[in-house]
């Protein structure tokens, strides 16, 4: 474990190498109330966020894992391991992960996730193709 950023600082798992604590620091402020007690966590949270860029699956469970301990209603940080190839960590109000191409998507049941959309290049949040995981 180790502290990242000034104020707030927060703490990442080793599994985060240092070389995506920008995407770890944006990640966990926008999801800053699920792990923030009190109401300064309003102010820090981003329900409209998109990372700056693309993490492999396997560090992005990492980070979700430190952005979302407990989980996310039906959300947890393992799905995002299941994900081979790089993801775009977002939130939309909810918990969205975006797997890019070529990357392959877990195999989800409905009742892992609310929705799942294909997005061709003019609708990902970085150019290509994208498939959208989101939930509620």
């Amino acid at each position: 474990m180790r502290l990242i950023g000034k104020k707030p600082r927060m703490c990442v798992g080793d599994g985060v190498p240092p070389e995506y604590d920008d995407v770890a620091r944006e990640t966990m402020l926008a999801y800053a109330d699920c792990t923030m007690e009190g109401t300064p966590h309003e102010s820090l949270r981003n329900l409209g966020f998109h990372a700056r860029r693309p993490v492999p699956a396997a560090i992005g469970m990492e980070i979700m894992r430190a952005a979302v301990p407990d989980g996310y209603n039906e959300f947890t940080y393992d799905l995002v391991g299941r994900i081979e190839g790089e993801v775009i960590l977002a939130r939309e109000g909810s918990v969205c992960v975006y797997v890019l191409s070529p990357g392959t998507a877990p195999d989800l049941k409905e009742d892992e996730r609310d929705e799942m959309d294909a997005f061709c290049s003019d609708k990902a949040p970085i150019g290509g193709r994208a498939l959208r995981l989101w939930w509620d």
